[in-house]
This record gives structure tokens, sequence and C-alpha cells, in this order.
């Protein structure tokens, strides 16, 4: 029996080599147009907050995010760890109500701030130091509808890629767009 299977194992490395050399059989070689592989990053913010002009001492730590009448909520990431490149960043933000609004997202220069300190009254550096992010819903405003538990896409592609040259904290702040809106209508985000 094992002669047989020499044999065999004979009868098939001639075959491909005289399927070779008679062209009957294309030596394989790896596609020099294959794209190399993805890695997918996933980062948690190092800080999140939510802050209220109405309770301007008030910290409102991390957990749950609000955005609504007279809030705003911020979120820092650090990017120091990510070392293969960069082709797209995406943060996913989770509903935890049915409540609908539009909101802007901008970039802020400020990274010196913690969640277990900021206050309205404490927010860092000023408006200058804020840069609206253009991409981040398609060039225009963010919208969130939809009931508990959709999801919110922001597209954050060049807004990392700038950081990574930079000290590579992010630090970004949400605010709604009717900043008069009742309270009843406030949007409520987690993190997952």
């Amino acid at each position: 029996m094992k002669l047989c299977k020499q044999h065999i194992s004979y009868i098939l490395i001639i075959s491909m080599i005289v399927g070779l050399l008679t062209g009957i059989v294309s030596p394989v070689h790896a596609d020099e147009q294959s794209s190399p592989s993805t890695v997918i990053v996933r980062l948690s913010p190092t800080d999140d907050a939510s802050v209220h002009n109405v309770n301007v001492n008030t910290n409102y730590a991390s957990g749950t995010l609000i955005l609504g009448a007279g809030r705003q909520f911020l979120m820092k990431f650090d990017l120091s760890g990510i070392t293969d490149p960069i082709t797209n960043a995406t943060l996913k933000l989770y509903k935890t109500n049915t409540n609908s609004a539009n909101f802007t997202v901008f970039r802020s220069v400020y990274d010196d701030w913690s969640e277990s300190t900021v206050t309205y009254s404490s927010l860092p550096g000023d408006s200058t130091g804020e840069h609206l992010i253009d991409e981040a819903c398609g060039g225009h405003s963010c919208v969130a509808s939809g009931g508990s538990g959709t999801m919110i896409p922001i597209d954050l592609s060049n807004t990392v890629l700038s950081e990574m040259d930079g000290d590579k904290k992010l630090s970004l702040v949400f605010k709604r767009d009717n900043t008069a809106a009742s309270k009843l209508k406030d949007m409520i985000f987690n993190i997952v």
C-alpha cells in the first residue's frame, strides 16, 4: 500500500512538471493589485461628559450623553496607540430615546479638560478654538432620528488624519442646532 501511494505521488509530480513545461498549467502568482489587509481599531473615549448652560457648575461625567436645550457634550480620544495607516474613521453613537434633532460636530483644539471636572462654566478655551467638521454627516447637519438603538455614524476620517499629525488627542464638541428646543426633546446617546 505504501509503495502504491509513493508511485501515485511520483506520477502527480511528473504530471505537474510536464504541465508547467508544456504550458498546459500556468504557475500561480500573487496578484500584485490585491489590497492590503484591513485592521479595525476600536477606541473608547478617554473622557466624555455633558454640560448644561442652566446648571453651569454641575458636572455630568461619562455615561449617557445628553444633547438638547442648552446642553452639549464633549468626547476626547487618545489616538497615540494607533500605528497602522488610517483610511477612514467613523464614530458610532447610539440613541437611547425616540426624539429627533439636528446637531453639528466640532473639533476643539483644547484637550485640557477632564470628564470628572468639566462644567459649562469651565469649558476649555473659547469657540474660536472649535472648528466645524464639515464631513461629519456628509457636509450638512447630522440628523439623529429613529428609535432607541439607532446608530448615528459620524465621519471623522479627515479630522483623525489631521490629528495624527498633531498631539494625537482628539476633542470633539457636539451641539444641537436648535438650542432653544424643549427639554422634553433632548437627544440621549450612549457610547458602545
